[in-house]
């Protein structure tokens, strides 16, 4: 009698199995059944929730966006380099520093061995339809130029002159006010495109001899 019990409770506990097995599928019930791989699943889904958050704010911007470039970032002063007329036997210096309000461009400009120009040098890339250019600077009443490079001419250099006030000024370019050069002298290129530019720089020369001191905050596209 107990026999009979005992092997009737058995095949109810077996049916009731089959019906969790049935009802939960595989995948649960070895989740069920295996408590550290739940856990592990947990953790990879909070693990891919964070990298997603993460690239979403860390993206860069794409070009429908606009170029932006903020100089009291450190990444961006490691992006410049500095181009003086050392590269022609000069012997005028300069060279690049960050605090909290943005990146100075600063040196000495010499006259010695034909010298006379010193510059900093960043890669950009500005998205189609961009109009205009503003910069945020502020200097030592010193005339200087912005400078783009593009694809198309890569050894022209399209120059806007503009005096860096001492406080704060926000400098707005538009393509007219772009000229073409070659080592200072003007040529004939093509038609400046902002499109095609992939490299902008601050340069000073005009027979500024000294000290100089530009600091720069923001570069950006409209």
């Amino acid at each position: 009698m107990h026999g009979g019990n005992y092997a009737t409770s058995e095949r109810s506990e077996k049916k009731t199995r089959r019906r969790k097995s049935k009802n939960n599928g595989p995948c649960k019930e070895f989740l069920h059944q295996n408590p550290v791989s739940l856990n592990q699943l947990n953790s990879r889904r909070k693990f891919l929730c964070t990298c997603s958050i993460y690239f979403l704010y860390q993206a860069k911007p794409s070009q429908a966006q606009g170029a932006y470039l903020d100089f009291t970032n450190p990444h961006t002063m490691h992006e410049c380099r500095i181009v003086n007329d050392s590269v022609m036997g000069g012997v005028s210096t300069s060279s690049l520093r960050q605090d909290a309000h943005g990146m100075y461009f600063e040196g000495l400009v010499s006259l010695e061995n034909n010298g006379g120009f010193a510059s900093m040098r960043s890669p950009v890339k500005l998205p189609q339809g961009t109009k205009l250019l503003e910069l945020l600077a502020k200097g030592d009443g010193k005339q200087y130029k912005l400078v783009l490079r593009t694809e198309l001419a890569p050894r022209v250099s399209y120059v806007s002159d503009f005096i860096a006030q001492p406080t704060w000024q926000t400098y707005r370019f538009t393509l007219s006010q772009f000229k073409s050069t070659f080592r200072g002298q003007d040529v004939n290129a093509p038609a400046l495109s902002f499109s095609d530019v992939i490299e902008f720089g601050i340069l000073i020369s005009n027979n500024q001899a000294g000290s100089f001191a530009i600091q720069l905050k923001t570069l950006q596209s409209l």
